[in-house]
């Protein structure tokens, strides 16, 4: 008796033990939610493992929204929905509407990022519809369905229903129990504040955020904050604003060891110093932000700091790594356009999968529809037949109509590759062009028993920028926008081709970052060469958009 009793005191103790080891690794989970994914995965894992030795369903499904929550902040979106499909499963066998709810939720802000917009909206109205039948219970989960419908309506350029859809979702969270969440809200809120044109109102909402993190010591990634204002005060050309804050970036994203952080507040405040001509400065923060970025393999930042590194080594006359540079660049864009198409493949399959399902799923309805009214109703059978041979004339009908856009939608990208890499190698020749000039140029700078390596090199670019880029580009895009050219030579017979190409990047919809990865310059050329075209355009003085103007024509 005496043995039994203390065996049964052992095994609740260590069950509470347990319990409380549980708890510990899900706050730790939630902890790092906002600052690091990789250590909330960590210690959302472990909380799991040790929930299913003790068989405790309810953390189990805990753990299971925070590594889901992890892998779609990493962008492993795979492992997101499977994660979200596996909560889904446990909020049915343990009959939690709100776990439905939050799995449905996750599902949703997954499809979100993926850009499959259909998909998202069903998901995330199906949560809220759930969560509403508690609306005080899940005002907080109920906030955060909210600001997702809000990012969904800004993707979509729909700002003022996002604003709107936010500021719901601030309305409903409680300011002292979930401060992550509100500096969240009211951080994208800033954004479409600002993508709205209220700038002064999205300026005051993100310094309010940063002043939040730093007085109330909210574990959030403040360096995020700190680079949005940064991004800001660039665009409105503000370099020592926007330098300030870069600075205080870098400095949050060494504290908390971010190095994915740390390379892009390098490259800002190196994109600083190369805009305002200093130099030194520029060329070191951009040479560390490359090597962190190459650790990484962040090839975003990757292009960007070759090209803004190979332009600096080209005004100090070190060509030979000016050359480096820009044959880095050329890789890196390369490899960022592979991995671009590759993610924009990946995109179309889930839709076209999920566009599928919503067919399978509506083909099992019309088969539980048709069971029950054959069993139900033998007098309607011919009646019955009709409508069930209906129902799938339309099923296979919607079948092929989605094999169809599935051949367009593929079709329609690679048109888009090939528009691309014509006006890749288009841009490309330009460069190696510039450097056969600049070589020609300092050719008597070398040694004369280099001299017929120098020549060598000469010859090997100009052979290999003789292609017709430019004008298999302009075939295409007169394909799609008839009369553009003619048009434009009309209204405007003294713009230089390079301004006429700028126009063509510009009726493309595309922004001065795009033009400029595109063109082999900076963002900071680019924006020169636009106030260029609107003093020509006879724009310069006017509220005329510019983008708006040529879209006109």
């Amino acid at each position: 008796m005496l043995l039994l009793c203390l065996h049964s005191g052992i095994c609740t103790c260590l069950q509470a033990q347990s319990s409380a080891n549980i708890a510990f690794l899900l706050g730790k989970a939630d902890y790092y939610e906002y600052l690091n994914e990789d250590s909330c995965l960590y210690y959302a894992s472990q909380a799991y493992i040790e929930s299913v030795i003790q068989k405790d369903k309810m953390s189990q499904a805990l753990a299971v929204a925070k590594i889901a929550n992890a892998h779609q902040g990493k962008g492993e979106y795979e492992k997101a929905l499977s994660y979200a499909q596996s909560l889904r499963d446990l909020s049915q066998q343990l009959h939690d509407d709100a776990l439905l709810a939050q799995a449905l939720m996750l599902t949703g802000t997954v499809y979100l990022d993926m850009g499959i917009f259909d998909a998202a909206y069903t998901h995330l109205t199906q949560a809220i519809a759930i969560l509403l039948q508690e609306p005080e219970t899940n005002s907080d989960k109920l906030g955060n369905g909210y600001n997702a419908l809000g990012v969904l309506a800004a993707k979509q350029s729909q700002y003022e229903q996002a604003q709107n859809y936010i500021e719901k979702g601030l309305s409903l969270i409680d300011t002292l129990r979930d401060k992550q969440q509100i500096i969240l809200l009211n951080s994208n809120l800033a954004l479409c504040c600002i993508y709205n044109k209220e700038i002064e109102r999205g300026e005051r909402l993100l310094k309010e955020q940063i002043q939040r993190v730093l007085s109330q010591d909210i574990p959030y990634n403040l360096t995020f904050l700190q680079l949005s204002l940064c991004r800001i005060y660039i665009e409105s050309g503000h370099y020592d604003q926007a330098l300030e804050y870069g600075e205080m970036a870098l400095a949050s994203a060494e504290e908390k060891n971010n190095l994915l952080s740390t390379a892009q507040s390098l490259y800002y405040i190196g994109y600083i110093h190369f805009i305002t001509q200093h130099d030194p400065e520029a060329l070191a923060c951009l040479l560390q932000a490359d090597s962190i970025a190459r650790q990484l393999e962040l090839l975003d930042i990757q292009a960007y700091t070759a090209g803004h590194i190979a332009a600096l080594y080209e005004s100090m006359g070190e060509y030979e790594q000016a050359y480096r540079y820009a044959v880095r660049q050329n890789r890196d864009n390369n490899t960022l356009n592979q991995k671009t198409n590759r993610d924009n493949l990946y995109r179309l399959r889930h839709e076209y999968q999920y566009k599928q399902q919503l067919a399978e799923m509506e083909a099992e309805t019309h088969k539980k529809t048709t069971r029950w009214i054959l069993i139900t109703s033998f007098s309607g059978l011919t009646l019955l037949l009709l409508w069930t041979w209906q129902s799938r004339q339309k099923i296979k009908l919607k079948n092929i109509q989605l094999k169809q856009d599935q051949t367009y939608l593929e079709l329609e990208q690679k048109n888009k590759e090939i528009t691309t890499k014509t006006l890749y190698l288009q841009q490309k020749n330009k460069l190696l062009a510039d450097i056969v000039d600049r070589l020609e140029k300092a050719k008597h700078l070398f040694k004369v028993s280099n001299q017929p390596i120098i020549d060598q090199i000469i010859r090997e670019l100009t052979q290999s920028t003789k292609d017709n880029s430019w004008e298999e580009f302009e075939l295409r895009f007169e394909q799609v926008h008839t009369d553009f050219f003619k048009k434009l030579n009309e209204r405007f017979p003294n713009l230089s081709p390079t301004e006429k190409r700028l126009c063509a990047y510009l009726k493309l919809n595309m922004n001065s970052k795009e033009i400029a990865a595109l063109t082999h310059t900076t963002v900071g050329n680019v924006e020169q060469a636009r106030f260029r075209l609107r003093k020509k355009m006879g724009l310069h003085g006017t509220d005329t958009n510019l983008m708006t103007f040529i879209e006109s024509l």
